[in-house]
């Protein structure tokens, strides 16, 4: 391990309430992370190179998702999607922002409020086309009903929806490329949906293509460079070689980790801030 960058100055900017989890997205590029407490209002755009923030995004709402490139960011709740372009260059650090700011603002098509349905997770898209939205109905009758719903980041226009009527859909991720979604449905291994988009009659489809146990890139708490979490706690380098032991307050469930290439998010609910591991 060579460097390591703990967020430090979420301490000062996020509340430490216990019991929440982060959201935190790395940029396709590596180069900056965005993160937020979930169901904050309060996103901080870190450069990883220089460990200091780039932006602070009053957003007004309370934040499901986020998505972050190397010169924009999007967020979402349950009703709105906003986007802000990210200040270039070094010299104005921590610069801050608002929902105002927004250089474009969307609203869901289907707007959950006031429904018998309820958003759980929110995930964009790596290029920050799309957004996937996934839940289930809010009463607690015996047949469970969950959906995945897909929506158009600059317009909120629903694209495309897919409902089951057993399991809960949970955790909706997008591989690198944004050309598919994954969700975890329970605890059973990962369902798969491609998103079809037809440009003669401008439709988008979600047409799955099954489960899947293959280990790839296509998991964001999996490395693509051959690091591995051992028994939960002990990083490994691609050689095998044990690089450092997690703390206990890390826990052992994957989804508190998120891998990018060589660098490792930890989001715990219990860590007083997220912490960011550049390993090499």
């Amino acid at each position: 391990m060579d460097s390591s960058t703990p967020l430090s100055a979420l301490s000062a900017q996020t509340p430490q309430s216990s019991g929440e989890n982060f959201i935190l997205r790395f940029s396709p590029d590596e180069a900056l992370a965005a993160v937020v407490r979930k169901e904050d209002k309060v996103i901080t755009v870190v450069d990883l190179k220089s460990g200091i923030p780039r932006l602070t995004i009053d957003t007004g709402m309370e934040v499901y998702g986020l998505g972050v490139t190397g010169s924009s960011i999007v967020a979402a709740d349950d009703r709105i999607i906003a986007t802000w372009n990210l200040p270039t260059g070094d010299r104005i650090p921590n610069l801050r922002a608002s929902i105002t700011d927004s250089i474009r603002t969307a609203t869901l098509e289907h707007d959950f409020r006031g429904t018998s349905w309820s958003v759980s997770v929110i995930s964009v898209s790596p290029d920050l086309h799309h957004i996937a939205a996934a839940g289930a109905r809010a009463d607690y009758d015996t047949h469970m009903c969950s959906y995945l719903c897909l929506y158009d980041v600059p317009t909120g226009q629903l694209l495309g929806t897919v409902t089951q009527d057993y399991g809960f859909i949970h955790t909706p991720w997008f591989t690198p490329d944004g050309r598919e979604v994954w969700c975890r449905r329970d605890r059973n291994e990962p369902d798969r949906w491609r998103i079809v988009e037809d440009s003669k009659s401008d439709v988008t489809e979600l047409e799955y293509l099954g489960s899947t146990t293959h280990r790839s890139d296509g998991f964001p708490w999996q490395s693509s460079c051959g690091y591995q979490v051992m028994d939960g706690r002990w990083i490994l380098g691609p050689s095998g070689k044990r690089l450092f032991w997690l703390p206990p307050q890390c826990g052992s469930y994957e989804w508190d980790r998120r891998w990018v290439r060589r660098f490792l998010a930890l989001s715990h609910s219990e860590l007083p801030e997220a912490v960011i591991l550049e390993l090499e």
